[in-house]
């Protein structure tokens, strides 16, 4: 518990001057004779103490890891973490470990519910596979720290076309981590085509010359590419910090105002005696805005004079914009002509925007336009390691509710690489996410899809 938990619990009434006084007068690191674990750092920094896997026995993490726990600091970061001592730990409760980016961590990936979240993304950009380790060890510890992580991994320089296929998803990010072995370009390449910063990390990947990622690291920190930073090598971790401490000045910065807003949208919002269900469902008043919400702008028109394929092209040049989604469905038109209602989903800030581009690419003359709040699931991206390879997997949470999905892309390419069923594989990643796949029962019981939901919820 920091000191600004304790004045709120004096303030609040749930403590007693008297017991702060102790409490804040406890000494700011418990020394276990290996280490003296900090127990202050989240006052001075806003983060607790991440332990350092490479070195330590699992006894020794488990021990840190412990005495955080005592006091109250459920949300543990260990990195470089090798799979033997992973192996010692996953007994510990609440620990899981991430393979690939050689992470464990105590209390779930996921910050708490309450944990704020900035609205900004950062987007991790890996030139090659070989730099996936790294790449994951930061993309994973920008989700530990709240943020929305976009992946767009082996899309380096020596196929461009590669990079430029996510522009439009490239230059939306608040921060961008470049990820990067061999000779290091792509750190410049991204600088070149984005506004935000960037956080190059150079990768000990490469052959003889690269020594083992100091000629990327140079190459990098001699970037003639406008605010772009560079971190040590292979070091994935301290990008991603740099990088939330980046996508949470905003929040910093009107932190007061939010937090007296979010107070009198509770106070209007919520019936005080309102109760809730298993799946987070307010009854007696009405949901609050929380974490769980957002708003999304949608627009939609009427096309009876466009053909298929041009309705077609419409749609792909839309959802190259940066649209969330676009979807058409059939509709009678006044004479009983045949016609199509268009339906484009989009940033509110955006909706101006999208509505040059459906006029400009469609015959329409007029378009509807609503903006709408939504209840969503928080989403996040996760690496899943199979013995047919690396498979992406889209997770979803929230009002009780777990989805787990497979990319089918990776999917497909992992059972033509090895010559297995898709089926095969995509059990494999779902055994991992805690479903037991038994012939086609499952499907029926759980979806696809993986979905998870309380008994009388529906996923």
């Amino acid at each position: 518990m920091d000191e600004f938990e304790i004045l709120k619990k004096v303030e609040r009434g749930e403590m007693t001057a008297e017991e702060a006084a102790i409490s804040l007068k406890e000494k700011p690191f418990e020394d276990l004779g290996y280490a003296k674990v900090d127990l202050h750092r989240h006052t001075r920094q806003g983060a607790t103490e991440v332990i350092y896997g490479e070195g330590k026995t699992a006894q020794q993490i488990r021990g840190i890891a412990g005495t955080l726990r005592d006091h109250g600091q459920g949300h543990i970061l260990v990195t470089r973490l090798d799979s033997g001592k992973a192996g010692d730990l996953k007994t510990d409760g609440g620990f899981t470990y991430y393979k690939t980016a050689r992470l464990g961590v105590y209390g779930g990936l996921e910050p708490e519910a309450s944990f704020p979240r900035p609205s900004g993304t950062i987007a991790v950009v890996s030139a090659g596979t070989s730099d996936l380790p790294v790449a994951e060890e930061a993309a994973l510890t920008a989700q530990f720290y709240g943020n929305k992580v976009l992946r767009l991994y082996d899309v380096g320089v020596a196929g461009l076309t590669r990079l430029l296929s996510h522009l439009d998803e490239l230059v939306r990010a608040s921060v961008v981590i470049t990820v990067a072995g061999m000779e290091g370009a792509l750190a410049s390449v991204v600088g070149g085509l984005v506004s935000c910063p960037v956080i190059a990390v150079p990768t000990s990947v490469g052959y003889g010359a690269s020594f083992q990622g100091l000629a990327a690291m140079l190459a990098m920190m001699n970037s003639c590419a406008s605010g772009v930073t560079v971190v040590n090598i292979d070091n994935g971790f301290g990008a991603a910090f740099s990088a939330s401490r980046i996508n949470r000045m905003g929040m910093q910065q009107t932190g007061k105002e939010e937090k007296a807003a979010d107070t009198e949208t509770a106070g209007a919002e919520a019936a005080p005696d309102a109760g809730t269900d298993e799946c987070g469902a307010v009854h007696g008043g009405s949901l609050t805005q929380s974490q769980d919400r957002d708003r999304i702008g949608e627009l939609s028109c009427n096309l009876d004079d466009m053909s298929g394929e041009e309705i077609a092209f419409a749609v792909k040049r839309l959802f190259s914009a940066g649209a969330r989604d676009v979807f058409t469905i059939p509709a009678g038109m006044k004479k009983g002509r045949p016609g199509t209602v268009l339906t484009v989903l989009c940033d509110p800030e955006r909706i101006a925007e999208f509505e040059r581009r459906i006029f400009a690419l469609t015959t329409t003359i007029g378009i509807r336009e609503t903006l709408k709040e939504r209840a969503v699931l928080r989403r996040r991206e996760e690496i899943c390691d199979t013995s047919a390879g690396s498979v992406r997997v889209k997770v979803s949470e929230g009002y009780g509710c777990r989805r787990v999905k497979a990319e089918a892309d990776d999917l497909m390419a992992a059972a033509v690489s090895t010559g297995r069923p898709v089926r095969d594989i995509r059990d494999e990643v779902k055994r991992q996410y805690g479903g037991v796949p038994e012939g086609r029962e499952e499907e029926t019981q759980a979806g696809t899809d993986g979905h998870d939901c309380p008994d009388g919820v529906s996923g």
